[in-house]
């Protein structure tokens, strides 16, 4: 009995080291180096960009979302490879968040970032759309990082028309 209570417990634990341990801690790196010199005059901003810190929250915030989604997805009693399926793409979608702040912190390339930034958001509407039928709560979860990808892109569009 107590084997089955604490599972959902230790699925959550896992994702949220994956997402925000993981991949948090690569993109708030990137952030904080800022190879690229985004935030420091190299590249015109729109003034709605957000400032490291909130960059560092926003991603933050996203990558817990998609933590604690994955985290219902993998104690729902659903068929295992309806599961799977479910995480490996929340993972293609956390390397693409990695990628955008890679391609546009650490590389510069602006075009690149849109490029991933809407790519990002196609597979981020699948993997919302897989984790709504797998379990409702892990849909509503996903909404942040469904937000963030949006506005990514926003933030890209605004980034190349500027520079």
């Amino acid at each position: 009995m107590t084997e089955n209570r604490s599972r959902p417990i230790i699925f959550f634990i896992c994702t949220m080291i994956v997402y925000a341990v993981g991949f948090g801690f690569l993109i708030l790196r990137i952030i904080r180096n800022d190879p690229a010199g985004l935030y420091s005059g190299s590249f015109t901003l729109p003034a709605f960009f957000p400032s490291q810190t909130h960059l560092e929250a926003f991603s933050l915030v996203a990558l817990i979302a998609l933590a604690i989604s994955n985290g219902f997805v993998l104690s729902n009693q659903v068929q295992i490879n309806r599961r799977k399926n479910v995480v490996i793409n929340s993972m293609i979608v956390a390397g693409m968040i990695f990628a955008w702040y890679f391609l546009l912190i650490q590389s510069g390339n602006l075009v690149g970032a849109l490029v991933m930034a809407c790519a990002d958001f196609l597979v981020s509407l699948i993997v919302i759309s897989m984790l709504y039928l797998v379990e409702h709560r892990a849909g509503y979860y996903f909404i942040p990082t469904l937000l963030w990808s949006a506005a990514r892109i926003i933030l890209s569009i605004f980034l190349v028309v500027l520079n």
